[in-house]
């Protein structure tokens, strides 16, 4: 399946994967079992051609994600957990757009609107922090 080779699961491969390509980490936090919001933006926004088509070629993509049914590997858990710790992350779906060091730039979440509005929305969020 394309969508999961496009999803990084390692902060540290995210960023020297944006540092390479010079671009910014779309880091999305989720509970892909139980967390409704974060369902709804899987299938409304990041299973869509369009926003794959345009994470691709503005994004490196990093999901990490907290199940409630432990289907982990410890590690991978251990390694999600120290991310949110590290960005305070409390709340999902938490959506982050940080620098290919790592450097939080901007924080969203689940949007209405379908996958159109949420690349306008990511759009709009790398524009107003590059001005």
């Amino acid at each position: 399946m394309a969508e999961k080779q496009l999803w990084l699961t390692s902060l540290d491969a995210a960023k020297q994967t944006a540092t390479l390509e010079n671009k910014p980490i779309l880091i999305v936090f989720s509970g892909s079992d139980w967390c409704i919001w974060c369902m709804r933006l899987e299938a409304e926004v990041f299973e869509k051609q369009e926003f794959i088509d345009y994470a691709k070629t503005h994004f490196v993509l990093l999901k990490l994600d907290f199940p409630m049914n432990n289907t982990q590997l410890n590690e991978e858990r251990q390694m999600a957990e120290s991310v949110r710790r590290e960005y305070l992350v409390e709340s999902f779906p938490t959506v982050i757009i940080a620098a290919a060091d790592g450097t939080e730039l901007a924080r969203t979440g689940y949007q209405r609107g379908g996958a159109a509005e949420y690349v306008k929305h990511l759009a709009e969020l790398l524009k107003n922090h590059s001005k």
